[in-house]
């Protein structure tokens, strides 16, 4: 079961143990729950152009502070390849790419 299914299930037990004991005035916290556990995001596309010897993971470790949602560079990285369909493919000097940067909202 994935962390976020548990996150999924712990929160729905949760609720419908607020409902049953507020009589179902937990909407409000319901919603503030939902929040926390599932973040929303806000997606800017950023264009960046490839300097020589430049790889994936030298642009997403230096964008890595410009977004939210991921902790590890390689999310990151996958993200940016996947956007500009780079996968199994080499970045060339020069080349222009989309950066998806994600901020919490």
């Amino acid at each position: 079961m994935s962390k976020t299914t548990k996150a999924f299930l712990i929160t729905v037990i949760l609720l419908a143990g607020l409902v049953f004991l507020t009589g179902g005035s937990a909407a409000k916290l319901a919603i503030r729950a939902h929040g926390f556990l599932f973040p929303s995001y806000s997606r800017t596309l950023v264009a960046y152009y490839v300097s020589e010897g430049e790889t994936v993971w030298d642009i997403a470790n230096a964008h890595m502070k410009e977004q939210d949602k991921y902790r590890d560079c390689r999310e990151l990285m996958f993200d940016i390849r996947k956007h500009n369909n780079l996968i199994g493919k080499e970045l060339q000097a020069g080349q222009q790419i989309v950066i998806p940067l994600y901020k919490e909202i």
